[in-house]
């Protein structure tokens, strides 16, 4: 799948597209900013957007997601904000940080199910993580 990276942080960008990748997904990114995000996003059709609530710049992820929702591209935020993110109506839900790589590969798989409109599979070995908040 293809996933759009949202993160102004360089070394947490690095980490989440090391375990995206090794998922076998393929990631474009990371925007550090809102422009960047637009940009990107405009280049390439995406499954999914992993979005930081708080960005450079003076941007959010928020207004991102907002921007991204209304391309088409759903959104999963992945920030230590869950209260502005689950608050601003947009997005499939939140990974509340930090989270493990399993954490973060799972939410993914989760959030692309949902965007698919399948319902996601939530057998009791493969539960949601305990930092995912689904929204809606």
């Amino acid at each position: 799948m293809n996933i759009l990276l949202v993160e102004d942080e360089a070394l947490i960008a690095m980490e989440q597209q090391l375990y995206l990748e090794e998922a076998g997904h393929s990631v474009t990114g990371p925007a550090t900013h809102a422009a960047a995000a637009l940009t990107m996003a405009a280049s390439r059709r995406h499954d999914l957007a992993l979005v930081d609530v708080h960005l450079a710049r003076d941007t959010n992820g928020i207004m991102v997601a907002r921007e991204l929702t209304g391309m088409g591209v759903p959104c999963l935020f992945v920030t230590s904000h869950p209260e502005e993110a689950q608050a601003s109506g947009y997005g499939l839900g939140c990974l509340i940080k930090p989270f493990s790589q399993e954490e973060l590969t799972r939410s993914v798989e989760l959030a692309l199910e949902i965007a698919a409109g399948r319902q996601a599979a939530l057998a009791p070995a493969s539960a949601p993580p305990r930092n995912l908040l689904l929204f809606g």
